[in-house]
């Protein structure tokens, strides 16, 4: 799958904040662009209204902007969760970096098909920054994103 340009015509439905079993979450008949950059959280009924939001879309073109990096790891590994966005364009991903020292964050919306992003230093103090997703959880959400095999986890069953 190749990024081009968002689809400007699909309405966009934008979520703030966390998502959550009140989360109100209407979907538009011929398809939607959800915009996720201001996300801060998701609990496990958000993540079920979500999967909702998406199967329901019913093969319509759907465009997420900004996917919260709480459910990078989660995706390629939980297979309704990973069902539910296996048709949608996932143009961005929001990833997520403090630093030990100060205290300071910021988000970065970065490609979903790589490379890496580095956290890098603090604009505050210099410190090294701690990434909220790690380059191995990086690289298994690109390769399922490609649809490329996602190896088993180090000391996994052997067969």
């Amino acid at each position: 799958m190749m990024l081009g340009p968002m689809v400007q015509s699909l309405p966009t439905i934008r979520l703030a904040g966390r998502i959550d079993e009140n989360t109100p979450l209407v979907v538009p008949r011929d398809g939607f662009c959800l915009d996720m950059t201001e996300v801060r959280g998701i609990s496990s009924r958000g993540i079920g209204r979500l999967v909702k939001l998406l199967t329901s879309a019913s093969g319509a073109p759907v465009e997420i902007r900004g996917l919260p990096d709480p459910l990078v790891p989660l995706i390629p590994r939980v297979t309704q969760l990973g069902e539910a966005f296996r048709g949608a364009r996932v143009h961005s991903m929001m990833l997520h970096a403090d630093c030990p020292t100060c205290g300071h964050s910021l988000a970065r919306e970065c490609s979903p098909l790589g490379p890496t992003p580095a956290c890098g230093s603090c604009e505050e103090c210099g410190s090294p920054m701690r990434c909220g997703v790690s380059p191995e959880i990086f690289e298994a959400f690109a390769r399922w994103y490609r649809q490329d095999p996602i190896p088993p986890p180090p000391g996994g069953a052997k067969g």
